[in-house]
């Protein structure tokens, strides 16, 4: 088998800016959708031909139609639909799909980013080469993405880095697996995006999601939706990410920071449980210094809280976005990183810190499927402030096990999770899709079962008491 012609759809591609962007640095990366697209298709652009379709405007910056990147082509594609014209195209595409479309999704189109100029987009991009397969991540990128692989009889994968009702509070990650929470669960939020998701799930040939706990969400939701659990299970795959053991590294810098949180400012990534910890935990450790940067939905919240406790001294905020190697930095400032995430697909943060030495507190979902408590990372309610105050300060009163847990969190990251070992499953995954050998499929390392590595045999804390 020659190269193989890829399209890589992602709203978030890499971007090295139009001239005058004087700032020597990739933009169009807002968060880890696009940190994955821009490792993953850096390293394999050798081995495929990749044409990635991106969203010209993003963070408040235009980005070139066309660039190269990396050895592989990026278009962004100039383009917008009027409101009817966007309801008319969906009702066509929805109804292609066997998806009923309704008032509400008519009311709720013109709200949603991303449709009219960036999804519906896709299909109107053209090569002097048709691809041999689409791949579309998250939501985004699903309809036009399934459009094209129509009417070019290719493959069509779909990556759903998370789900619309996880996102906004529906869905938890708990000890026992995904659990609905809130009125609405499974059938929280914007009903056109979960049923956008249904497209995928319903009509992609294979669905990749990130990790063994979010195939079980899939299931689920796309069950909900009325797509037979076993046709889901039969062709949903979990794959984990991984991280730049180069950039992400021990560094010799001085220790700012006793704690360093970085995520979005949302109820899902337990900002205000962290909030009441540092409360908690203020008699004992009164000079307690805790770095957060992130930014989102409760930024408001977040500084007023702070305030009404009387955290100032305490608690340093920014919400600016930080590039890699600035991020690692701060990460090496800090003696312990706490992500106690109470939905979280995958997650990224354990893994920069693991890679820069530094040991991470994880809450539950993604987290839990690749860490040994008490060896590489350690486990926490996220859902009880006074547990992540207790695991906060048994690493602040052990400093030689802060030590021990973060040069052991490097080593199995190095190990198992950097980039350059986790994406050469890519091209071989194409592969398999494209040959239609799923039996090959099932048999690749998509993820690392942890309790087979050498690690596992180094733990001497009882598992979390639920």
């Amino acid at each position: 088998m020659g190269k193989l012609n890829i399209e890589w759809n992602s709203y978030e591609l890499p971007s090295y800016g139009f001239p005058e962007y004087k700032e020597k640095k990739k933009y169009g990366i807002v968060g880890g959708l696009g940190v994955v697209s821009d490792e993953v298709l850096s390293r394999i652009s050798g081995r495929v031909n990749i044409l990635g379709v991106g969203m010209r405007r993003l963070r408040g910056k235009d980005l070139p139609i066309y660039e190269e990147i990396d050895g592989y082509r990026v278009v962004r594609p100039l383009f917008g639909l009027y409101p009817d014209e966007t309801i008319k195209k969906c009702q066509e595409l929805f109804n292609m799909a066997g998806i009923e479309f309704s008032g509400q999704h008519s009311s709720e189109l013109p709200l949603i980013p991303f449709i009219s100029d960036y999804s519906l987009a896709i299909p109107y991009i053209r090569t002097s080469i048709d691809p041999d397969l689409i791949v579309a991540h998250d939501w985004m990128a699903i309809l036009g993405s399934f459009e094209k692989s129509v009417k070019y009889h290719v493959p069509l994968i779909s990556f759903l880095h998370s789900l619309e009702s996880g996102r906004v509070g529906g869905i938890v990650h708990t000890f026992e697996g995904p659990k609905e929470i809130s009125y609405g669960g499974y059938y929280s939020g914007s009903r056109t995006i979960r049923d956008i998701e249904a497209i995928g799930i319903k009509k992609s040939d294979v669905v990749f999601t990130v990790g063994l706990n979010m195939v079980e969400e899939v299931v689920k939701v796309g069950s909900m939706h009325g797509i037979p659990t076993d046709v889901i299970r039969e062709k949903t795959y979990p794959i984990h990410h991984g991280v730049d053991t180069d950039v992400y590294r021990p560094m010799n810098v001085d220790k700012r920071y006793d704690i360093i949180f970085i995520a979005r400012f949302a109820h899902v990534k337990g900002v205000m449980e962290l909030i009441d910890a540092i409360k908690i935990l203020l008699p004992k450790y009164p000079e307690i210094k805790v770095r957060m940067i992130g930014g989102g939905e409760l930024e408001a919240e977040v500084y007023e809280r702070i305030k009404k406790e009387r955290l100032e001294d305490n608690i340093f905020v920014t919400t600016r976005w930080v590039p890699n190697e600035e991020k690692a930095v701060e990460i090496s400032r800090a003696k312990i990183a706490l992500a106690p995430s109470k939905y979280e697909p995958h997650g990224q943060f354990d893994l920069e810190a693991g890679a820069c030495g530094v040991p991470c507190i994880n809450g539950t979902g993604g987290f839990m499927e690749r860490m040994i408590n008490d060896v590489t990372a350690l486990q926490c309610n996220p859902f009880d402030p006074k547990d992540i105050a207790a695991k906060i300060e048994y690493l602040l009163s052990n400093p030689e096990k802060i030590e021990e847990m973060g040069k052991n969190a490097r080593e199995f990251v190095v190990r198992y999770y950097d980039w350059d070992e986790r994406a050469k499953i890519y091209p071989e995954i194409f592969e398999c899709v494209v040959g239609g050998d799923f039996e090959r499929l099932k048999e690749l390392p998509l993820t690392v079962n942890v309790k087979e590595t050498e690690f596992n045999g180094r733990s001497r804390l009882i598992s979390h008491q639920k």
